[in-house]
């Protein structure tokens, strides 16, 4: 599955405000640290979930509530209620042993009293958690969510519907496959908080213990760079999930900037002043 990268560099941290610590005689490599992890706690901000849909904001500090959460655990639900079905076991295995298939079985079969009832389904599983597990992750979109309900159409080769991609599974392998998959929620935020605590691990805090707990597996690195005299914060960040994160990077940057130059006319006003800052 396609991971999306999110890297910060120069482009963030513009000439202008670079320019401006120092004419301050403001600690760069302090401000731009300070700067650098802010920006990322925004990114793991605005990384899903979050609560009822809806963008976080600026103003609140932690990257994800208990609401937000809930969110992510009831996403989870609504995907698997896409791609699974539950089942009773001795059908699903009384099906297996009639067809000798547990896949694409389209077979029309009878009830105890005689009336013929269609099975049309692609998968069926009653013994394998890692199975469920294994076709959920393939029906993954690049953002980490399920592909929703997709059209059929006939196929020749196996003389069925095809391309709903459902499997029948019995309830023991769906709330198990629900338990492994709810470990995962804070994954996708885990990685920008990863880069943020990394560059500026003293200021970086309110990381929800459903985040941090990725932390060992999580993919965000973050380091200080000194080029042609200037100091640059450099971090990375990379998981399933941050495509929408992506999507709002020109937002987040934006808001930085405004709070940057807030923030460098709050340490020295008078300055500020002098150097044009309004």
């Amino acid at each position: 599955m396609a991971k999306k990268m999110i890297t910060m560099d120069d482009a963030i941290f513009k000439k202008k405000i670079r320019d401006l610590a120092k004419r301050m005689n403001i600690d760069e490599k302090e401000f731009v640290r300070e700067q650098g992890g802010f920006f990322m706690r925004d990114v793991a901000k605005f990384t899903p979930p979050y609560s009822k849909g809806k963008l976080p904001t600026f103003g609140r500090a932690t990257m994800g509530t208990k609401a937000d959460k809930d969110a992510g655990r009831n996403a989870i639900i609504a995907d698997m209620g896409i791609i699974f079905r539950i089942r009773e076991r001795g059908y699903l295995e009384f099906l297996h042993k009639v067809t000798k298939s547990k896949r694409n079985i389209n077979r029309t079969l009878r009830t105890k009293a005689g009336v013929p009832y269609l099975v049309d389904v692609d998968y069926i599983n009653y013994d394998s958690v890692g199975e469920a597990l294994d076709f959920h992750e393939s029906m993954r979109r690049s953002d980490g969510r399920v592909q929703g309900k997709m059209k059929g159409g006939n196929s020749k080769d196996i003389g069925r519907w095809k391309s709903r991609k459902v499997m029948w599974i019995t309830k023991e392998i769906w709330d198990s496959v629900f338990i492994r998959l709810s470990d995962r929620v804070g994954m996708a935020k885990a990685a920008p908080a990863k880069a943020a605590s990394a560059i500026d691990p003293k200021r970086i805090k309110n990381v929800p213990k459903w985040v941090k707990n990725h932390r060992g597996t999580a993919r965000g690195s973050g380091r200080m760079a000194k080029l042609n005299g200037s100091w640059y914060a450099v971090m990375k960040a990379s998981s399933a999930g941050l495509q929408s994160a992506q999507r709002l990077l020109p937002m987040i940057k934006r808001n930085r900037l405004i709070l940057m130059e807030k923030r460098l006319k709050k340490l020295t006003p008078e300055a500020a002043r002098k150097a044009g800052l309004r």
